[in-house]
């Protein structure tokens, strides 16, 4: 407690008209704060701790420390520890628990004592939000698709994000206009479910061509990401041209019909021939 005699430059004293006592108190800080990892990422745990001391440095034991959080430009409590022996505090976030951002903040809060005056800290830390993305295409393994003949599609999908997804294959929809007859000749069931980033695989599919101008087909696939629990979806589409099939591959496709229609004719007409000169 400090008593203070206010007086003027002549050294003129105002004695006890203007004499008043209070008490200060010490201040009190967070020292050695740590975020573990450095960079989190969303989806995982991540650690923040921190010591509780005097701005002289002594260790402030077994007091309340709370930690909230900034949603929307509101402080919500998220949690609170007894600090230990050295002052130490240290809280563990689940970054599912809080709205996707790519940055939170956080507030270290103590109410202080009738000794050491209260404290507060702000805390901002940027998250590693995962790139869920993948690339679809749908080829043919013909330049030109004929009619009533069998072509092979291939579905090609590459993973040009940074995360690894799960795609499993009630997930993956495959859709031909109009409806046709189609089967799945090849997939890789071990790399879609551990599709990682760079790779690249292939769904071929075997469609039974009629007999029709166009053939709209539309690919989707749902895949997760098993880390953020974050789905995703995606989907691609293509239309084919149907062609007719040219002279030579007709002939070719009929030629057993062609040549037992020429031996009949050649035949009948040795037939009337002999008939006419007996």
């Amino acid at each position: 407690t400090f008593i203070i005699n206010i007086f003027d430059k002549n050294f003129v004293s105002s004695y006890d008209e203007f004499i008043e006592s209070f008490s200060l108190k010490i201040n009190s800080k967070f020292s050695d704060i740590k975020i573990a990892p450095n960079i989190p990422i969303y989806g995982q745990k991540f650690n923040i701790s921190s010591a509780l001391t005097t701005e002289l440095g002594n260790k402030i034991p077994n007091k309340n420390v709370s930690i909230q959080f900034l949603n929307d430009n509101i402080w919500e409590n998220f949690s609170s520890q007894i600090s230990g022996i050295n002052g130490t505090t240290n809280f563990e976030i689940d970054t599912l628990s809080l709205q996707p951002e790519d940055e939170f903040k956080f507030r270290l809060s103590w109410q202080g004592d009738q000794f050491t005056s209260a404290i507060s800290q702000n805390i901002t830390v940027s998250m590693f939000r995962a790139f869920n993305n993948i690339s679809l295409r749908i080829l043919s393994n013909v330049d030109q698709m004929f009619k009533n003949e069998p072509s092979t599609i291939q579905i090609l999908l590459y993973n040009i994000g940074n995360s690894e997804l799960n795609v499993s294959i009630p997930d993956i929809s495959i859709e031909i206009s109009p409806v046709l007859t189609y089967s799945i000749v090849q997939i890789d069931y071990l790399a879609l479910a551990k599709f990682k980033p760079g790779d690249i695989t292939e769904i071929l599919i075997k469609i039974d061509v009629t007999t029709l101008d166009q053939m709209s087909i539309l690919v989707s696939i749902e895949a997760i990401n098993e880390v953020t629990q974050e789905e995703v979806s995606f989907e691609t589409s293509k239309m084919f041209d149907i062609y007719a099939p040219i002279l030579e591959d007709l002939v070719f496709g009929y030629f057993t019909l062609i040549m037992i229609g020429i031996f009949v004719l050649v035949w009948a007409v040795m037939y009337v021939y002999v008939r006419r000169q007996s």
